[in-house]
């Protein structure tokens, strides 16, 4: 059994990644989250099973050279819509920008550590003033593996950080920057602090808070308990790690491979390139070939949507693209709501490069519509609008037969082959007892994982417990994130399961098998309550949410025909 490393996080005081709470699902009913299915969207996709030719393979360990063997096999088949070639290195980019985005934030970090120490080199520091100590790096690393091997005694640390997309290395790596900004950023007496750091933190706290920090030092010092382990102070120093963090980013110009970089170019911070050479070693043995899947399919539809768009000649050009980020970029400028908060944390988009891909195809297609896009197309689809936003819920359940391996955190070897003989077997049952077998077979084959509570831990709560998929009442929001779905992946897989339960499935009904993320879905419906407020066209914000809906859907069934009709090699 495995648990999420995170829990470790503030044990461990690592340096917090700038997009760690980005990662987290976001909650409740957000105004900006994926929105409904159309009648212009496929539904999601219903699969007939068929008994396999080929009897699944049985679970194996792959070694890291084998993992990287089948992952560049998968990479290197040819790909390419209406005879235009996607290469193998744009398919790595965008699974290194997906899976490898914490080490491109820590290479990010990585060059405005090394910036702020060139500037007080020049300003007369003394270089050796920022060298590190093996022996201070050793010790923090073997008091880390430590602390793993406290929490789980039962497991090995090498099995616990691979469940969490960690190894030695990368764990080493991490305490490595760590220990790094704080020496560069904050050392432990305030007085040492650089002017970057001041300026960060009285930017975030009240100003006489920096002399109220140097004489609870002075105190410390004093009494002998600077190097005491204070777990509030090491909470504190995290805290104050984020706010220079937020600090730094703000301040510097980063570009990514969406903003028109040469090939190969991840990023380029304050001028700085991040080359996809330097970064994809360090992530191939965190992929596997079903993420390569998923990242041609994802390329594929954008490209296929492309061309459709292009050749009605409403394709939105380079200039009027750049007109588009502007505006979406002052929306919460300098707020915690800022554009990559929505588009990353709220909306659940895998990177900044994927969201305005798709924000440039949503767009496009809106261009495209012209004068077709009118108020009485809008308040047709008022309705759906406000059902998610006035809180309407569903009551349903879903059993999931898995190819992914909660508890391990991986793939299974051969998952999808035995997910599929697995979900012929319910299906079978299912239609010979007319539905009446459906608690005893969600109970023997549902694999939906709610992790052991760990002791010492904080309480998981009852609305986070996916509880085999016997999820009750739940509203559209929620329901999507227990789906591991969202916005990007509706727009992947052209169609969102949850979208189909919270809207379109009948209640009494369960339908299945559907093809979804981590296996193949069956649904039951048992009720749907109504909206708890009014939503109008008229709201100014209402209609915003309106049309930004009824684009995004409808570009996802553009997208969807747009794939159908493309001659495409590689899928």
């Amino acid at each position: 059994m495995k648990f999420s490393l995170s829990r470790l996080a503030l044990t461990l005081a690592l340096l917090p990644a700038p997009l760690l709470a980005q990662d987290s699902a976001a909650t409740g009913s957000s105004q900006f989250a994926a929105a409904p299915t159309t009648a212009a969207v496929a539904p999601a996709a219903q699969v007939e099973v068929q008994e396999p030719e080929v009897p699944p393979a049985t679970a194996l360990l792959w070694s890291t050279e084998e993992q990287v063997s089948r992952v560049e096999a998968a990479i290197a088949e040819p790909l390419s819509v209406n005879g235009v070639v996607i290469s193998a290195d744009r398919i790595r980019m965008h699974l290194v920008e997906v899976i490898g985005r914490m080490a491109i934030e820590s290479r990010k970090l990585d060059l405005l550590i090394s910036a702020e120490i060139e500037m007080r080199v020049r300003e007369g520091a003394d270089p050796t003033e920022f060298n590190l100590s093996a022996v201070d790096l050793e010790a923090a690393y073997a008091a880390a593996v430590g602390q793993v091997q406290e929490k789980y005694p039962n497991e090995r640390v090498e099995d616990v950080l691979a469940a969490n997309k960690l190894d030695k290395e990368s764990l080493s790596r991490q305490l490595t920057q760590t220990k790094r900004f704080d020496l560069v950023f904050l050392p432990d007496n305030p007085e040492l602090w650089p002017a970057t750091t001041v300026a960060a933190l009285e930017t975030a706290m009240q100003p006489e808070m920096i002399d109220k920090l140097k004489e609870n030092y002075k105190l410390r010092e004093e009494s002998g308990a600077v190097a005491a382990n204070d777990p509030g102070q090491a909470m504190f120093k995290g805290l104050m790690r984020r706010m220079v963090i937020q600090a730094l980013m703000g301040t510097a110009v980063v570009l990514d491979s969406s903003d028109g970089l040469p090939a190969g170019v991840l990023q380029r911070v304050n001028g700085h390139d991040t080359l996809l050479t330097e970064i994809y070693p360090q992530v191939v043995n965190l992929i596997h070939p079903s993420d390569v899947s998923r990242a041609r399919l994802y390329l594929a539809r954008s490209e296929a949507a492309r061309q459709a768009l292009v050749a009605s000649d409403k394709w939105v050009t380079d200039k009027e693209f750049a007109l588009v980020m502007e505006a979406e970029e002052a929306v919460g400028a300098g707020t915690p709501w800022n554009l990559p908060m929505i588009a990353l944390t709220m909306k659940r988009y895998p990177t900044m490069t994927a969201y305005k891909s798709i924000l440039r195809g949503m767009k496009s297609y809106e261009k495209m519509l012209g004068e077709g896009l009118t108020e009485e197309v809008l308040d047709a689809w008022l309705p759906r609008v406000g059902r998610m936003l006035g809180m309407g819920e569903v009551d349903c359940q879903i059993l999931l037969i898995g190819a992914w391996d909660a508890p391990r955190n991986d793939w299974k070897d051969g998952g999808w082959a035995g997910a599929e003989k697995r979900a012929l077997a319910v299906a079978d049952q299912l239609s010979k007892s007319e539905g009446e077998d459906w608690d005893e077979l969600i109970e023997e084959y549902s694999e939906f994982f709610d992790a052991p509570q760990v002791p010492g831990g904080q309480p998981i709560q009852a609305a986070d417990l996916k509880n085999k998929g016997r999820f009750g009442l739940i509203h559209r929001n929620r329901l999507m994130q227990m789906l591991n779905e969202s916005e990007y992946t509706a727009f992947v897989d052209g169609s969102s399961i949850a979208d189909t339960v919270y809207y379109d499935q009948e209640v009494g009904t369960i339908d299945g098998p559907f093809l979804g993320l981590q296996g193949y879905y069956f649904t039951r419906v048992d009720g749907r309550t109504p909206s708890k407020k009014a939503t109008l066209l008229s709201d100014p914000n209402m209609h915003t949410m309106v049309l930004q809906d009824y684009l995004m859907q409808n570009f996802i069934g553009f997208s969807n025909e747009a794939l159908a009709g493309a001659d495409v090699v590689g899928l």
